[in-house]
């Protein structure tokens, strides 16, 4: 694994450790370690399997599938049946060393519960605990030393050699044949050491080694440890066994650890929304900088600095301004903009993502930030300027020290402005308007709402071949996958943010090219196409 690799792993480890830290924190229990958290909880290994938002390695779509098929039912089953004492959490370590590059000749078996049987008890034996496959870095150099005739130092500089990518192709033949690794010692290689060791003819030790030899080659893209295997896997499963447990806890914990990573934010909040715990959207006298939560209403308060372009300074602003009462949202972003920690760009999102919304609507609101922003230095102003805002001059002298047959001067500007914020006329902010503020700034949408029956917001959409989009329910808050036909959909193109109402769908199989080129369904599949809809464009 390469240096940036290696680091980018190591932040990924840091972070779910400080989740796991926060996350007792918040419930106020011990911290969780393989000492007081039983690794035999069936309902947690259950919900890791369902879901693996937040399950330490194993969150991407390839890896979730393939927990998926190696903790299936039929898979356990075949595992017991042969080793009825074979564990969840040893079975999540060989697959976090089987979804390494290393583990491509043999991942799939392993996912079926397939053990690699080779006839020779040594051998079976020596494997057992991995289903007879190759899986970890240390198993390599006991291969090596008890097969092959390798010294175990002679059997960590080819494990040296595969982690930095060099030499092993000139291992492989010692390995098998035997050879020279150095002039001081002569290495019998695999096939005389079966046959002087363990009584295994030449043709069969020629037909067992090819299946470790490919497992050596792939090593050099990355082969995994049992050292990290083994820990990774119980900060995955400590993570699942929080995350089971003290939801509340564990997912503000997971939004605050993640803040200013949308991606992770986007997944953290659909999974919370799956288990009917609400997200509140930010506003004025009620967010702090961090997300918190309340157990009375399953609810976690979104916290201000989570927010792209937003700080916790932002934060500690908003929350010194709570209590104060106000006349016009005017004097509002007079405090907010007199501080130097915030400016004009980060009112307006905080304003788009209604905030504010306490003082109206967010056009309105723009517009007075904009009337702020052109004014606020102004101590004087022309009575032609004046007209403009629709002042007329008996308004203006309740705000002016001095007046001349062309000019207000000495004015008080805030008071001018409070005046002018009442007279401004605007569009009141359209849904679409909303959820494009909120995929601007969030990354996802959070509007729910009962008067949005039938509506959805497009939220993701790749359209290359047959249109597939996620379609975010407006009324229950809810995320789901579907494609379109791209001739109904070339009639009314999509982007992402487009509100549609579903007018008609149907469940089809999936499908895959066969061998020969042609499209073929997927037996026992089934995925949602949306064959009649309608564009929102006007709520």
């Amino acid at each position: 694994m390469n240096t940036l690799k290696r680091n980018a792993v190591y932040n990924k480890f840091v972070d779910n450790v400080g989740l796991i830290y926060k996350t007792c924190d918040l419930a106020g229990i011990p911290y969780a370690t393989p000492d007081n958290i039983p690794p035999d909880d069936e309902n947690v290994w259950k919900s890791i399997r369902e879901d693996t938002t937040m399950i330490f390695q194993w969150e991407s779509q390839s890896a979730t599938a393939y927990l998926q098929r190696l903790f299936s039912d039929s898979t356990i089953e075949k595992i017991r049946a042969k080793n009825p004492n074979a564990s969840y959490m040893d079975l999540l370590s060989i697959g976090n060393g089987a979804i390494r590059p290393a583990g491509e000749s043999y991942r799939d078996k392993l996912s079926n519960g397939e053990y690699a049987i080779y006839g020779n008890e040594a051998l079976d034996n020596f494997l057992k605990p991995t289903l007879g496959w190759l899986v970890y870095q240390e198993q390599i150099i006991e291969f090596l030393h008890k097969f092959c005739g390798f010294t175990m130092g002679e059997a960590d500089i080819v494990r040296r050699h595969f982690s930095k990518k060099t030499g092993t192709d000139k291992d492989i033949p010692i390995i098998k044949n035997g050879g020279y690794l150095n002039d001081n010692h002569y290495i019998k290689g695999f096939i005389q050491t079966m046959y002087d060791n363990y009584g295994v003819e030449q043709e069969e030790a020629e037909r067992l080694i090819v299946g470790f030899l490919q497992v050596i080659i792939d090593a050099s893209d990355y082969l995994f440890s049992k050292n990290h295997a083994d820990p990774y896997s119980w900060i995955g499963y400590i993570c699942g066994y929080l995350r089971y447990y003290y939801p509340l806890e564990f997912i503000t914990s997971a939004l605050n650890i993640f803040t200013g990573k949308e991606d992770k934010t986007l997944a953290i909040t659909k999974y919370a929304k799956k288990k009917g715990i609400k997200i509140s959207s930010i506003r004025f006298r009620h967010s702090t900088a961090e997300y918190a939560f309340d157990k009375e209403t399953n609810t976690i308060f979104k916290g201000i600095e989570s927010i792209k372009f937003m700080n916790s300074k932002v934060a500690e602003i908003s929350t010194s301004l709570r209590n104060k009462e106000y006349t016009s949202f005017v004097e509002c972003i007079n405090d907010f903009l007199s501080e130097a920690s915030i400016n004009k760009k980060q009112m307006k999102i905080l304003i788009d993502l209604d905030f504010f919304i306490e003082f109206g609507d967010a056009n309105l609101l723009s517009q007075q930030l904009e009337l702020f922003d052109k004014y606020k230095n102004r101590s004087q102003i022309s009575k032609t300027e004046l007209n403009t805002l629709h002042i007329s001059d008996e308004e203006a002298r309740t705000f002016s020290a001095k007046e001349t047959a062309k000019m207000f001067s000495g004015i008080d500007t805030i008071a001018m402005l409070r005046i002018a914020s009442q007279k401004l006329k605007y569009k009141h902010r359209t849904l679409k308007d909303k959820i494009a503020a909120q995929i601007e700034h969030l990354g996802y949408v959070d509007i729910v709402g009962g008067q949005y029956s039938g509506l959805a917001c497009v939220t993701s959409l790749d359209a290359k071949y047959s249109p597939r989009l996620t379609l975010y329910s407006l009324k229950n808050g809810t995320s789901y996958e579907c494609k379109i036909d791209k001739r109904t959909f070339n009639q009314a193109k999509l982007a992402k943010g487009d509100v549609i109402m579903v007018l008609a769908n149907r469940f089809k199989p999936k499908v895959k090219k066969n061998e020969q080129g042609d499209w073929e369904e997927i037996p026992n599949t089934k995925e949602l196409w949306i064959t009649k809809y309608k564009k929102m464009d006007n709520l």
